[in-house]
């Protein structure tokens, strides 16, 4: 769990930056009380930018003489799945993603559509991105963000639920696998995994269910992988979180949500005399951000956690995996059972607690409840990041240095 005030990653002690250093670079909301919040004695500007004594001026023209330490937005960015990545074109000035009712990575919303290690990527180039409002990434393909300068989140970017990029069946063990469908009696399924292992389906009549394994590795824009079905036709597992990469060329602010939930699993649906599995939830999908400094404010969250398992059922329709609390960031509920020898689902991955496994049937005629699903993963690639108290970011990313 990182809640501290500043931390300094990567290879150096001296890549501490006090605050008079970031002027102009730690995003605002100007006129919100909770988010033109600025670290030390910065104001929160009209531009929604923190400074000191003065607004944030242009940039250095060619003739100064400090010109040749001005920042030169680049025209390619160096990022860590998708390579030295030059986009055809960049929406000039500040470009503002928008999804109503989505963000269609499949459709026109793209700029363009290109292959990237085995899979298809939706790319939106601008010079800055803001995404300000509710923005639902949806589609097959993971989505990637480019920006030659900045990109500030103060809305919502929500990939949760089979969001852009989930992970499908995830078949190859270095991307995740997926929650294996359970066919041992009237087993849960299995949670799917993602970076965290996804809980077990509960057991039936001792019989132990199939469990899914964990990723080895993110090589890959792809996200969260999907629960297990459970056993005798059971409930059907949940999607995985979607996928996002973010690169800017200079600072990645986030004074709002980034989410990148895995869906709660099924409760079975069991006819007469007959016991059905609970499916297992999805994982947290993929969220990766790339700048030279990352500032995450006192409002900001990004959260990728697992789904509940959906319970058992005998006779009767169990219910589903809750989903994920929002609010306050708290692990999904797994879903109760039919029948009182059934059991529950698995409560998903969240806030540092692990997914849980399926509560197991105790009697011959009844079944488990499906397991929770695994964390995400959170990759940040940046030389400095400052994380404000308040901000939360689940599970505890990986820190790691910029691309070369």
């Amino acid at each position: 769990m990182l809640r501290f005030g500043v931390v300094c990653a990567l290879l150096c002690a001296a890549c501490y930056r006090p605050a008079h250093e970031r002027v102009c670079q730690v995003a605002c909301v100007f006129g919100d009380p909770d988010r033109a919040v600025c670290p030390g004695s910065l104001t929160c500007g009209e531009n929604n930018l923190c400074f000191d004594d003065q607004e944030c001026a242009a940039p250095v023209d060619a003739g100064d003489d400090d010109a040749s330490d001005a920042f030169v937005p680049p025209d390619c960015l160096n990022t860590t799945l998708s390579g030295n990545y030059c986009p055809i074109a960049f929406h000039p000035g500040t470009f503002t993603l928008r999804g109503a009712p989505v963000l269609d990575t499949d459709g026109a919303d793209c700029d363009e559509v290109t292959p990237l290690r085995g899979l298809m990527v939706c790319v939106i180039a601008a010079d800055n991105i803001a995404i300000a409002d509710d923005v639902i990434p949806a589609g097959s393909r993971p989505l990637l963000l480019l920006a030659r300068d900045s990109i500030t989140v103060s809305g919502t970017l929500d990939l949760s639920n089979g969001g852009a990029g989930s992970g499908g069946a995830c078949a190859a063990t270095i991307n995740g696998t997926n929650g294996a469908t359970n066919t041992v009696s009237a087993s849960g399924g299995p949670g799917g995994s993602q970076s965290g292992v996804g809980g077990k389906g509960g057991a039936q009549n001792g019989l132990q269910p199939i469990a899914s394994n964990v990723n080895t590795g993110i090589d890959k824009l792809r996200g969260g992988c999907p629960g297990g079905t459970g056993g005798n036709s059971g409930g059907a597992g949940g999607a995985g979180g979607g996928s996002v990469e973010m690169a800017a060329g200079r600072v990645i602010s986030v004074t709002g949500t980034i989410y990148a939930y895995g869906a709660s699993g099924h409760g079975a649906a069991a006819t007469a005399g007959q016991t059905a599995g609970g499916g297992g939830g999805g994982s947290g999908g993929l969220v990766l951000l790339e700048a030279p400094t990352l500032n995450v404010g006192p409002t900001g969250v990004i959260l990728a956690h697992g789904g509940a398992g959906g319970g058992g059922a005998l006779s009767g329709n169990a219910s589903n995996g809750a989903e994920a609390n929002i609010a306050n960031g708290s692990a999904a509920l797994g879903g109760m059972a039919v029948g009182t020898t059934s059991g529950a689902g698995g409560n998903g991955s969240g806030n540092g607690a692990a997914a849980m496994p399926g509560k197991n049937a105790t009697a011959a005629n009844a079944s488990g409840g499906g397991g929770g699903g695994g964390p995400g993963a959170i990759r940040i690639f940046s030389s400095v990041l400052t994380q404000m108290p308040g901000s939360s970011i689940h599970p505890t990313p990986s820190l790691n240095p910029l691309p070369q």
